[in-house]
């Protein structure tokens, strides 16, 4: 045996060894973190699966927890077999069923409270308290999704449902998801998207996804590790943004309405500094937009409109939906998680300009609208309606969103009057 191959050969024993010890190592630490109480977070990826259409999808059957590090829920998910968070439907309506598909992105899914408990379903349960079987309110929501993924949702797999009402829940992050989900689309002719996809090809994510699913549904220390990554990531961008805004504070002119407004406003201001809608979603409550960002918005309503005609098209009713952000409701909602996005704990959005869009483009386009805000201050008096850390909604505050929504419908006749 030569001196070389005697030298490669101690080399891949030192390799072996050293790779063992490493092995033992993270053994060692995911059991300490095991003994000593740290809690797996479940995410939502686990439920989620790479579409060439749909950018993501839910993953029909698919059963699994969703667990919050903080103790605020720990939630059974089960997909059914159509791929919705929801109860087994045929996908035949039933004959004498009015069925509504409500869309929408993590409120609508609703993944930290249990399925029954999302609005979708305590709508459903409301509606058939007198009339047992007469309505099916179908849960079409998905983590991430925006008005582009919900035109092409409603057009590839909504209109097969044959649903008699969409309702389109617009969240605070919409605007800003479109915009980034437009970069990965596909459009027809007339501008209309036709898929959106990832930024990595489908076929290179089977390879690498499994072992990072395996992490994801295994290791405590993972999500440990992740986690507080995430975090420092944030912490550090959240200061910058506070020192650019202290700086735009300190020279912003005084004795002006305009200057008075901003300091009102001087924490959200510091979270938005040096970054716009394309980037930030809390530059949706601002009352004035670059260019750029007002393009991003008129494209969002571009998707609506074509929402709006696919349902015009089919003879399917519409409603439009403004999701309440737990800091426009009160300053006692959503107390510890707005503190980690660089808010003041009291902090809150009394910025009307979010709604206000929304509702003077549904004037234009004839379409229902429905601000449950309002009700939401008000309950929310007596209540809590989100999580304090996680700031989605619990329990009461779908219950609020399921029992608004339902008298609009009923006071507006929306719904059939027999």
């Amino acid at each position: 045996m030569s001196v070389w191959t005697k030298r490669l050969s101690a080399l891949s024993i030192n390799i072996l060894l050293l790779a063992g010890i490493m092995v033992f190592m993270l053994l060692l630490m995911e059991g300490g973190a095991r003994l000593f109480g740290v809690n797996k977070v479940y995410g939502f990826h686990q439920f989620i699966q790479p579409s060439r259409v749909l950018h993501n999808e839910l993953i029909p059957n698919a059963v699994s927890r969703y667990i919050s590090e903080q103790g605020e829920f720990d939630v059974d998910i089960r997909i059914n077999s159509m791929g919705l968070r929801d109860q087994e439907y045929t996908l035949d309506k039933p004959e004498g069923v009015y069925r509504i598909l409500v869309l929408g992105d993590s409120p609508v899914v609703g993944i930290e409270v249990p399925g029954e408990e999302t609005f979708p379903n305590q709508m459903e349960q409301l509606l058939n308290q007198d009339n047992p079987g007469r309505f099916e309110v179908l849960n079409g929501g998905m983590q991430g999704y925006s008005p582009i993924l919900y035109y092409l949702f409603l057009k590839e797999k909504g209109l097969d449902f044959n649903p008699d009402l969409v309702l389109i829940n617009f969240s605070v992050t919409d605007v800003t998801d479109d915009y980034d989900h437009a970069k990965r689309a596909r459009f027809d002719e007339e501008g209309m998207p036709v898929s959106v996809t990832k930024d990595v090809q489908l076929e290179d994510q089977v390879s690498f996804v499994p072992f990072k699913q395996f992490l994801r549904n295994n290791s405590v220390l993972y999500h440990f590790i992740r986690d507080r990554y995430h975090r420092f990531q944030y912490e550090m961008k959240t200061e910058e943004a506070k020192i650019i805004g202290d700086e735009q504070t300190t020279n912003a002119p005084a004795n002006s309405e305009e200057s008075e407004i901003d300091l009102a406003l001087a924490t959200h201001l510091a979270h938005l500094a040096g970054k716009d809608l394309r980037e930030d979603f809390f530059a949706i409550f601002n009352e004035t937009f670059l260019p750029e960002e007002e393009s991003a918005w008129q494209q969002t309503l571009v998707w609506l409109r074509g929402i709006h005609q696919l349902c015009l098209q089919n003879g399917i009713a519409i409603s439009l939906i403004p999701v309440p952000q737990p800091n426009q409701v009160s300053t006692e909602e959503w107390k510890e998680g707005k503190q980690l996005w660089g808010f003041d704990a009291d902090h809150m959005i009394t910025s009307p300009h979010f709604q206000g869009r929304l509702k003077a483009f549904c004037e234009q386009e004839r379409i229902p609208f429905i601000n449950p805000l309002p009700r939401f201050r008000e309950v929310s008096l007596q209540k809590q309606l989100f999580y304090p850390y996680d700031g989605h909604f619990n329990k009461e505050g779908h219950r609020v969103m399921a029992e608004h929504i339902l008298d609009a419908l009923t006071t507006r006749h929306i719904f059939p009057q027999n």
